[in-house]
């Protein structure tokens, strides 16, 4: 069952040069690629060190383990840590001294945070090498966006193909997911998930480091309000880039940019033909969209 994301859009945008529209019209696909082909220098890339406060995070796991332990919470919990905690929980009464269970605990806690940096250093190549190999299909909410006109549909010159996910198709594009535009590139761990796998409530989450590290951008590129399809690493591992094909009921809206070569007009036209409920559209000087 596909994981749909609440605030999945009515209609998601991918901007296109002529050669790109005339190609995804013929093949009915899209193209997905490599981190390595975008515009960004550190897309897909994640700063693998741990922003956190060290005695916030020693503080936290502490109060955590503590009710762990004393069995006020009775979360599951995982790994070595997890195992220690329960042997502890039959020997712990009432008046068990909280602030030498605190300092016991507190010398694991910092020889863990001690050895972090050469861990995180460790497995830097591995996490690297992962991600940077992922197959990403990028789209935008906004169809309307002067910069992304300029920028990703060839000056003006291309066009913006809008999508429509439907659940009765099992679309591809019930999958994407939102881009989170931070002032800063996210740490690999920060306090809370650092807490938590102190704590021994979690262990390092797959999904969760995917979703820091593909689904993560800059402030800067915000103007793009980006949604993103990750594919792993396709169909193809070893091609940088891949054809996938979409459903051809989801193609709803092609909106040609204002300096589109009218001579090929009539082509795209035709070409639309085989795609049942899109409608052809024209970019207007204010940004808005004009019924052809």
């Amino acid at each position: 069952m596909i994981d749909i994301h609440p605030e999945l859009p009515e209609v998601l945008f991918k901007y296109t040069s002529e050669a790109g529209l005339l190609s995804i019209l013929r093949n009915k696909s899209l193209r997905f690629s490599r981190p390595t082909r975008f515009n960004d220098l550190y897309d897909a890339k994640l700063q693998l060190s741990a922003g956190y406060d060290r005695e916030a995070v020693i503080s936290g796991a502490l109060e955590k383990l503590y009710a762990s332990i004393s069995g006020e919470d009775q979360t599951p919990l995982v790994g070595s840590m997890g195992a220690l905690i329960e042997s502890m929980r039959p020997k712990f009464s009432e008046d068990s001294d909280k602030e030498q269970l605190f300092a016991e605990l507190r010398l694991g806690l910092e020889e863990s945070l001690d050895n972090l940096p050469d861990l995180l250093k460790k497995y830097e190549p591995e996490f690297e090498a992962h991600f940077q190999l992922s197959k990403i299909l990028c789209l935008s909410s906004d169809g309307y966006s002067p910069p992304m006109w300029g920028n990703y549909a060839d000056n003006l010159k291309g066009a913006a193909v809008g999508f429509t996910p439907t659940v009765e198709a099992d679309s591809l594009f019930l999958t994407a997911k939102p881009i989170r535009y931070l002032d800063k590139r996210p740490a690999l761990l920060d306090e809370e998930p650092l807490i938590e796998q102190l704590s021994a409530r979690s262990k390092n989450d797959p999904d969760e480091i995917s979703e820091r590290i593909v689904f993560t951008k800059a402030m800067a590129w915000q103007y793009e309000a980006e949604w993103r399809i990750v594919a792993g690493h396709g169909w193809k591992p070893e091609s940088e880039t891949e054809q996938v094909q979409f459903h051809i009921g989801d193609l709803r809206y092609i909106v040609l940019g204002t300096r589109f070569d009218l001579e090929k007009v009539a082509e795209v036209k035709e070409l639309m033909a085989t795609f049942p409920n899109a409608r052809l559209m024209y970019l207007s000087d204010d940004y808005s969209f004009i019924e052809a």
